[in-house]
């Protein structure tokens, strides 16, 4: 109800309930804020100063509009209008994004003729060695996801409980997903690929339970397809399961997630696409990572090394910048001199992380006193959060840039599948034809990649007369055809 019904029917109803029955009407209430139209005055039906209804639901669904209302703080009583803007990101940033999860799924799970079993341990042909770190991560954080919006409800946080589930499938569409890919898309169905099945699924599933008191009607279609049973309304509300919450590796993972974010901030700085391969990433951390998460970084990256080190001052210039406000009081008149060694980077790291200021023990800055943050020297670019520091080479050889150039024909003929609406597991010929021999030299040197990644199961160099359809592009400097025929 309307905050304001705190002394209408709230109190009418506590009055009389106490009256003739000494006991509270209700054991919880809800009360929120004012709905205000684009004018800025208070929605109402006389002033006809809202949208209509079900123009709105027409055009953005009533789970978009759901999810919308809750996540917005005028549930938590706090007076706001009504934007269409909104509720288009909200089926922006969820439901759009679970509905590509719910098709790659299905249609990956149909090629490949794949059907669920009971459960996560029960998958047929498929050992515990087979499910990796990533599909145990994706089962803690679904199982976290399940406890925190529990949690939330439980106590009547609608808000919250929308915040996490627009975290979570972040996680599980731009990570999980998209990091799991080339599993869905190998051609042998091996114990990796049904993990990977098995894994989606089952998250997939809970999500849909988990999701559904707030959107409940696209969660339903999703669930009754994924499992055949009648309704997701009328499942059990899931138990979290806190044995399968990993709390390590879910920090872990959140870690990886971090560097690969700010390494692809640093390829931006310098304008250089993830297509184009790099020979190394330095990390400075303060924690050890496993071969699985050097991996991760490096597929995510595209670079053939990651190094891990303390010292980054080989790649980057340190610049400080201290807090004068801070100083100031604590130190008086020696404040100039302390701002001007800070500045000239006159300070070393303490076992406690404070800092020494020009080897003098009086000068002593707590952590938060100083700003430390890196810029990459020539030929580096670096991104840094706190104490973590990511470093990339940026030097491209003449073998990276071929690499580079395959990974940009690979590009080009998937969009040139797409926009011929191959299906995904169509076997196709792939025809280019160009008269620059650098191209040519790299079209052979990298075939036996350019196929796999295709699917195709030749490349011609001759001619694309007669194909299902041919473009012309460009790749690097160098414009060419491209033509694809089943």
């Amino acid at each position: 109800e309307y905050i304001g019904q705190t002394r209408g029917w709230f109190y009418t109803l506590v009055v009389l309930s106490a009256a003739l029955f000494n006991c509270p009407p209700f054991k919880n209430a809800i009360a929120h804020g004012i709905l205000l139209g684009e004018d800025g005055r208070k929605m109402s039906k006389r002033l006809r100063n809202y949208p209509d209804v079900d123009e709105t639901i027409a055009k953005y669904g009533a789970d978009a509009l759901r999810l919308y209302l809750m996540g917005h703080p005028v549930i938590d009583g706090n007076d706001s209008s009504i934007e269409g803007a909104g509720i288009s990101e909200m089926l922006r940033r969820f439901v759009i994004p679970v509905w590509n999860a719910f098709s790659f799924l299905t249609r990956y799970a149909e090629i490949d003729q794949w059907q669920p079993v009971t459960g996560f341990a029960d998958a047929p042909e498929v050992t515990e060695p087979a499910f990796s770190d990533l599909d145990r991560w994706i089962r803690s954080r679904t199982y976290a996801l399940t406890y925190e919006v529990d949690e939330a409800l439980s106590n009547y946080r609608l808000r919250e409980a929308v915040g996490r589930l627009l975290d979570y499938i972040d996680d599980l569409n731009n990570w999980y997903i998209r990091r799991s890919r080339d599993r869905f898309w190998q051609a042998d169905k091996d114990g990796d690929k049904l993990a990977a099945y098995q894994t989606l699924h089952e998250v997939m599933v809970l999500l849909c339970q988990v999701a559904s008191p707030l959107a409940p009607f696209f969660t339903e279609l999703m669930y009754k397809n994924l499992t055949g049973n009648e309704s997701v309304h009328l499942t059990d509300w899931p138990t979290p399961d806190k044995s399968v919450i990993d709390e390590e590796l879910n920090a872990k993972m959140a870690e990886v997630r971090q560097i690969a974010s700010l390494g692809l901030a640093a390829r931006a700085k310098v304008n250089i696409k993830v297509r184009q391969p790099l020979s190394k990433v330095t990390v400075r951390n303060n924690h050890v990572l496993g071969l699985v998460d050097i991996e991760l970084i490096k597929d995510e990256l595209n670079v053939k090394t990651v190094e891990l080190r303390d010292d980054v001052s080989e790649y980057t210039e340190a610049i400080a910048k201290p807090n004068a406000r801070v100083i100031g009081p604590q130190f008086g008149k020696e404040t100039p001199q302390i701002m001007k060694a800070v500045k000239s980077n006159n300070f070393e790291a303490l076992p406690d992380g404070r800092y020494k200021v020009a080897g003098n023990d009086a000068w002593v800055l707590d952590a938060d006193v100083i700003n430390v943050h890196f810029e990459g020297k020539d030929g580096f670019a670096c991104e840094t959060l706190r104490d973590l520091v990511v470093v990339l080479d940026v030097h491209v050889t003449p073998e990276l840039e071929r690499e580079g150039l395959a990974r940009d024909l690979v590009r080009q003929v998937q969009t040139l599948r797409k926009e011929a609406d191959y299906k995904l597991d169509d076997r196709i010929t792939v025809g280019f034809l160009t008269g620059d021999e650098t191209l040519q030299a790299i079209i052979a040197e990298f075939g036996a990649y350019i196929r796999s990644e295709t699917l195709a199961k030749s490349l011609l160099t001759d001619s694309t007369d007669g194909w299902d359809l041919t473009k012309q592009v460009t790749v690097g400097d160098v414009t060419l055809d491209i033509g694809v025929k089943r």
